[in-house]
This record gives C-alpha cells, sequence and structure tokens, in this order.
C-alpha cells in the first residue's frame, strides 16, 4: 500500500533551512491532502548556558523562558499568516530539548510524517553542533523526511 500522509509535521527553526522544509511539505500536503503544522522548541538550555548563574527554579530564568516563548509564539504567528492565504497550516510552541520534544510532539499528537531541513553539516562542525536532525530520524517512531541543504 502507497504511503499517504494525513498529518504532517514540520519542525522549524525560522532558518532558510527550516524554509525549504516548510515548502516541500506544502507540496506533499497538496499532493495528499494533507495537514500541516510548524512546531517550534525553545531550546531554553542553550540560552541558559548563556546565563550561567541562572539555576532551575530561578525566577530570572522563567522570566527568560517566558520571553523566549512568546518571542518564539509571535514568530511563528508570523509564519502561519504568511503561508495561510495558499495554505492551510496551524502551528505550536513548545520548550525542551529540540529532538526530544519533535518526536513526542510527533508521535502523541498523531502524526504520520515529519519534515525536517538540515543544515547539512559534516565532519568537525557535525561533531561540534550536533544535529537535530539527525537525533528526530534516530528517535522518531513515524517516518522522517530530511530536506538538506542546496549545495
Amino acid at each position: 500500500m502507497p504511503f499517504s500522509p494525513r498529518k504532517i509535521l514540520v519542525p522549524t527553526d525560522f532558518s532558510k533551512h527550516s524554509d525549504r522544509a516548510t515548502q516541500a511539505a506544502l507540496e506533499l500536503a497538496a499532493k495528499f491532502g494533507a495537514t500541516v503544522t510548524l512546531l517550534h522548541v525553545v531550546p531554553l538550555s542553550d540560552y541558559a548556558n548563556y546565563a550561567s548563574h541562572l539555576t532551575p527554579g530561578n525566577p530570572e530564568l522563567e522570566q527568560l523562558q517566558s520571553v523566549l516563548h512568546q518571542a518564539a509564539e509571535k514568530s511563528i504567528a508570523a509564519e502561519v499568516a504568511r503561508l495561510a492565504p495558499s495554505a492551510k497550516v496551524d502551528a505550536a510552541t513548545i520548550d525542551g530539548p529540540p529532538p526530544a520534544e519533535i518526536c513526542a510532539y510527533a508521535k502523541e499528537r498523531g502524526f504520520d510524517l515529519i519534515v525536517i531541513g538540515s543544515h547539512g553539516l559534516t565532519g568537525f562542525k557535525h561533531l561540534l553542533l550536533g544535529s537535530v536532525a539527525e537525533r528526530v530520524v534516530h528517535h522518531a517512531s513515524v517516518p522522517v523526511l530530511v530536506v538538506r541543504d542546496e549545495r
């Protein structure tokens, strides 16, 4: 039986790589009559590293998380508004480690495809920076389509 996605999840970090993944997901959605959900995960731990004096439970850290979350919600709402005239797209913003949260969100909400952008880093840069896309591919319970950077 051919694969026909009905619910497509697109994690976004608002980069050009995420834009390419979003466009690919929208094309698939149009072909299969699927819905598309953009998901932004606010990676608080990354920002907390810049403010190492902030410890969990600290009101300053909670305020920082709130500010980052609100900014991400505004950005994702703008993205949905930009896409809305030509496609049916909804969105969500959550906090946590991106790979784990993306996989959990897809599983808990019954998505049958994740379309994610990749920066296409290799070698030393890949080792230093890691890869959200790679971790999602390895841990997702649904198929993952990785849209690579154009080279």
